[in-house]
């Protein structure tokens, strides 16, 4: 299918936004009928009568609605894939140590975990789940430090955040959902394989690092 950014698909565009161009537009498509008609979504010899209508140009503005907007809802269909693909991959690789869910950071900070649709992070372990919004872990993947040894985990008080040794950490409180949203849960499978790691205090330094500036309620 030639791509909607080809040349005559603009200059259509750039058409349907004038005003008494009826005309123009109807022969720009009859010119351009082997690209048009694809990206359109209709056969050539459609488009071609479809062009001799009267009202075709108000009949095409409408049909580009039409498009845009099923295209924004299939832009979603496939981002919404692919976090749970990531959601999965992440509850999979889930450690466990005694209650605490130890996480994997890379997949924690991947960008196709918080895809624009969902609306909160929800941690899923047995007895408790753990709602984290979407934007917290896109500010998380933008400007949290990226230390060698950042940890993350899960328990029944929060997410937790460690570097540098615990000396540096961030630590969310479960908060209820607000509103009709899409949420992306990540349940924490368990692991037989122990991870050693000292049990994090849960006070929280981080606004020395000036994360705090960013607003987050910790």
């Amino acid at each position: 299918m030639p791509s909607p950014r080809s040349d005559p698909f603009r200059r259509l565009q750039r058409l349907l936004r004038l005003d008494d161009v009826d005309d123009e537009v109807r022969e720009h498509v009859v010119a351009n009928l082997a690209v048009l008609a694809p990206v359109l979504g209709a056969r050539a010899d459609q488009l071609e009568e479809a062009a001799q209508h009267e009202d075709f140009t108000r009949r095409l503005r409408h049909h580009l609605v039409g498009l845009r907007a099923r295209e924004r809802e299939q832009r979603d269909v496939d981002a919404i894939a692919i976090s749970n693909e990531v959601a999965a991959a992440l509850g999979a690789a889930t450690i466990w140590r005694s209650e605490v869910a130890h996480l994997d950071v890379p997949l924690l900070l991947d960008a196709g975990l918080t895809c624009a649709a969902v609306g909160y992070v929800r941690f899923v372990a047995e007895g408790y789940a753990v709602p984290i919004m979407r934007g917290t872990l896109v500010e998380l993947r933008r400007h949290l430090p990226r230390f060698e040894d950042l940890g993350a985990y899960v328990d029944d008080l929060g997410f937790h955040l460690r570097w540098r040794g615990g000396r540096g950490q961030l630590n969310f409180t479960p908060k209820a959902i607000v509103g009709r949203v899409e949420v992306l849960d990540v349940v924490l499978e368990r692991s037989a394989v122990p991870v050693i790691v000292a049990k994090p205090t849960r006070s929280n330094n981080f606004a020395d690092a000036g994360f705090g500036a960013l607003g987050f309620s910790v």
